[in-house]
């Protein structure tokens, strides 16, 4: 029953997870990286926004067309060959 509230067998307390406590540091030191980059004027010309925008639309849209057209490219072979085999070709 110890181990349910946070006790060892011994009776000790147990010590915090050192994986989250790396991982807040690690979201800490990302968010201090970021906003370094932002206050250092990177994106502060208008046109750097205008690609970092046209970029943050358009990659994900070619990401999904390049999957979804092997899928259908499939998906319309299966439908031909369906077709082929009820007809009797």
């Amino acid at each position: 029953m110890g181990l349910l509230r946070g006790k060892t067998v011994t009776g000790k307390r147990k010590a915090q997870d050192s994986t989250a406590a790396s991982l807040e540091k690690s979201k800490n030191s990302m968010k201090q990286n970021i906003k370094k980059i932002i206050e250092s004027g990177l994106f502060s010309s208008i046109r750097t926004k205008l690609i970092a925008g046209f970029l943050a639309t358009i990659i994900p849209i070619v990401l999904l067309g390049c999957i979804f057209r092997t899928h259908t490219d499939t998906v319309f072979e299966n439908i031909r060959t369906v077709i082929s085999e009820l007809s009797g070709h």
